[in-house]
């Protein structure tokens, strides 16, 4: 590999704001991002707030400043079997739902209605092997759009994994068809895990009233709804990995996912 590496990785900790936010802005959305941990702060659809947003913790009472908006997971979202977490010789436990949304990225164009962000994953980063990733957060008429695509820079195959984790503010929000019939009576604070085979690439929902759907391009290996405040927000969670269930992306190739909330008419 003679890719040229940037300086060291500085992880901080979950939920840190370090970034200016930027704004993106159409006639009916508005998104609000943060370069730092690439996150989706708030999208408001049409007057709306759709996600329960992110705020610092001395903002908004005892609030934990980690849950909120969207956040990106990787450069895999959970354990992969056989994955060697190796940093420095020395095995390491990797963070919570990877590294992704710790690490400040890169704005590389920057449009009214569309922001992409990029960021170097070195080999020592818990030994998963190199790779580029760049995420794009692009406003549709009605919602918007992200999408995640890593290229392989090892000279070797690598095994990574991807997921979003939107909180949805729970005023209001209703959800239908076949994932309220699978996570009917159960009990969303130990996270419902649904095989993706079972209801596809869409999810239905209702919020205020107006009908939502969640769309991924690929249908994912799990669809998982959590919530540890239930009052206030749902995780309702595209899940590309899974333990022993990693995607594998050969040398100088690269995997892209994605996933868009739109309002439908």
């Amino acid at each position: 590999m003679t890719t040229e590496m940037r300086p060291e990785i500085i992880i901080r900790q979950d939920g840190e704001f370090t970034s200016k936010p930027i704004i993106l802005r159409n006639n009916l959305v508005t998104a609000n991002i943060d370069a730092f941990g690439g996150f989706v702060n708030s999208l408001r659809i049409d007057g709306i707030n759709i996600l329960w947003r992110r705020f610092p913790l001395a903002e908004f009472g005892q609030v934990s400043r980690k849950r909120g908006g969207i956040p990106v997971l990787g450069p895999t979202p959970g354990p992969v079997k056989d994955t060697a977490w190796i940093e420095k010789g020395v095995p390491v436990t990797m963070p919570q739902h990877g590294t992704d949304r710790r690490v400040e990225w890169e704005v590389t164009e920057l449009y009214g209605d569309m922001v992409v962000l990029e960021r170097i994953i070195p080999e020592s980063e818990f030994g998963i092997g190199a790779s580029h990733k760049t995420a794009r957060f692009t406003l549709l008429p009605t919602g918007v759009g992200l999408s995640a695509t890593i290229l392989n820079l090892e000279d070797h195959p690598i095994e990574v994994g991807h997921a979003w984790h939107p909180y949805f503010r729970r005023w209001g929000l209703e959800i239908t068809g076949k994932l309220a019939q699978k996570i009917a009576g159960q009990d969303l604070s130990k996270a419902v895990i649904v095989p993706g085979s079972e209801i596809g690439n869409e999810i239905a929902l209702k919020f205020g009233g107006q009908a939502l759907r969640i769309l991924t391009h690929t249908t994912p290996l799990n669809w998982v709804v959590w919530s540890d405040c239930q009052n206030r927000y749902i995780a309702i969670e595209p899940w590309w990995a899974g333990i022993g269930q990693g995607v594998q992306v050969g040398p100088g190739q690269e995997e892209s996912f994605s996933m868009s909330i739109i309002r439908v008419d």
